[in-house]
């Protein structure tokens, strides 16, 4: 997975949430509903 560190700082901490949830999904975590 190709995650660039320019887009994380540029987003705000929810956002960077929603991005930890979708990787843990893909590692066989169930996804957890975003607000």
């Amino acid at each position: 997975m190709k995650i660039k560190v320019v887009t994380i700082i540029r987003t705000p901490p929810m956002v960077i949430v929603g991005v930890v949830n979708h990787v843990k999904t893909l590692r066989g975590l169930h996804s957890l509903n975003m607000v």
